[in-house]
């Protein structure tokens, strides 16, 4: 189906209907993401909720943990009724930003998993008691912070509606590749 927009005269269909395009983002994000993406962080927070979380006695590493499953289990039953999926177009749009930041926050604890072992066993008291978590835990937070920034000063109300010169394609940029 295809509806003109009275406005710019200019056809609009459902798969554009339904992808939202942000200043940062070039190709947009489609509403069907919500039925696969919870599937695959699922599992992921459910290992590192019971193995990153083995002898945590301060809770912090569970208690995150716990939140990615709840976000992603939430997500799951969501995603099994179309009807509410596009009704509530707002809200898959921020359950995928929760499932993918739960995506970022297991990959986040993977990499420190990664970084602080030294070939020994790895538990939540390993975590808290190595000096290079600090080493990890404050760019990484940094960098996260810059990057929020950094999204949240594209879409201030002076930005909006600009067209931003680094997610453009020009016409003469473009390179034709050649496959015979």
């Amino acid at each position: 189906m295809v509806k003109i927009n009275r406005k710019d005269k200019v056809k609009i269909t459902n798969i554009e209907r339904e992808r939202y395009h942000g200043p940062l983002i070039t190709h947009g994000v489609s509403l069907g993401y919500i039925k696969l993406y919870p599937w695959i962080s699922l599992p992921i927070s459910l290992f590192l909720y019971f193995g990153g979380g083995y002898e945590d006695n301060i809770g912090t590493i569970k208690t995150v943990f716990l939140i990615c499953i709840i976000i992603n289990v939430a997500s799951v039953f969501f995603a099994c009724f179309n009807s509410l999926i596009n009704r509530f177009k707002s809200l898959t749009y921020i359950l995928i930003a929760l499932v993918s930041w739960t995506v970022l926050v297991c990959l986040t604890f993977i990499g420190l998993l990664m970084f602080i072992s030294n070939g020994d066993s790895i538990s939540a008291r390993t975590v808290y008691d190595s000096d290079l978590s600090l080493f990890y835990v404050i760019p990484m937070l940094l960098l996260f912070i810059f990057a929020c920034g950094l999204y949240a000063w594209y879409y201030l109300p002076k930005n909006q509606g600009k067209v931003w010169a680094f997610n453009q394609v020009k016409e003469g940029d473009r390179k034709k590749n050649m496959v015979e």
